[in-house]
């Protein structure tokens, strides 16, 4: 006899509160330096669910797939440990380029090639190099706070744009990328970013906070947070799958969890250094 299946609202909270519950686990036995390894951790399964999702349906050579994930875990170990990132990460793309052209030569077509260098690419800036800018912002003063800020603030408004397109929603956002999203669930979403942003900075950061920075970061995080959902929505829908993986059952896999947290994890690390919310010590 099968289990009954949870349904897709109740499934997603227990998802949730599991995932939660590992985090301040995490943080509370290991500081932040546990929470550094955890993203190493999340970047592994990551890389694993993008290349499973954004090379499926090309013709390439399996060696070239492996070449991606080996340059993907040197990636990450050269931007957390060498000085100089951005001379680190356009070395590994033109290493990418010129072994793919070498691996691929009379091997498949050239809109492929094309097609595949673009996502590969595309893979080193959002499974290695994304999650990097969570781990430098962790290994800052009050990194843990920054880190929490930075989550509530995208969950909220995840939680906002799911309820405020279930009960408000009627006009499609992007309905040949994710039919289920609604301007009315992206506005809300804003809203509870905002307001979450707000609180949260007044809360974490009483000494030398400013409300205008604080606003600006909760809606520029809210909204980086939702094109980066629909970003992972885009390439789910070009590689025709639902989700990225299983490991998290009513959201998915890691990819399709963290992808508003992926995209807008430059702007915490940018706010750390340029705004005077996060002026503590």
């Amino acid at each position: 006899m099968k289990a009954p299946k949870l349904s897709g609202l109740k499934a997603r909270v227990i998802s949730a509160l599991i995932a939660l519950f590992l985090i301040l686990a995490t943080a509370y036995q290991f500081k932040a330096k546990g929470l550094e390894w955890a993203c190493i951790l999340v970047v592994f399964l990551i890389v694993r669910e993008y290349k499973r999702t954004a090379f499926s349906r090309l013709i390439i050579p399996h060696g070239v797939k492996v070449l991606f994930s080996v340059l993907c875990f040197a990636l990450l170990i050269s931007l957390l440990w060498l000085p100089n990132s951005l001379l680190v990460f356009s070395f590994y793309c033109s290493l990418f380029i010129a072994l793919t052209f070498w691996l691929t030569r009379n091997k498949t077509d050239n809109e492929t090639i094309l097609t595949f260098l673009s996502r590969g690419i595309f893979g080193f800036l959002w499974c290695v190099a994304f999650p990097c800018f969570e781990i430098y912002t962790l290994r800052q003063k009050v990194g843990l706070e920054l880190f929490a800020l930075h989550l509530m603030v995208v969950f909220a408004g995840d939680i906002g744009a799911y309820f405020g397109g279930k009960w408000l929603g009627k006009k499609a956002l992007m309905p040949q990328v994710s039919p289920n999203k609604t301007i009315e669930g992206a506005l809300s979403g804003l809203l509870c970013s905002f307001l979450c942003a707000v609180f949260c900075v007044l809360s974490f950061f009483p000494q030398g906070t400013a409300l205008g920075p604080a606003i600006a970061f909760g809606l520029g995080c809210g909204f980086i947070a939702q094109m980066g959902d629909l970003t992972i929505s885009l390439l789910k829908r070009v590689a025709q799958i639902k989700d990225s993986g299983r490991l998290m059952p009513g959201h998915g896999g890691m990819l399709d969890r963290l992808d508003g947290v992926l995209m807008s994890s430059p702007l915490i690390y940018f706010f750390t250094f340029y705004s005077s919310i996060l002026s503590m010590g």
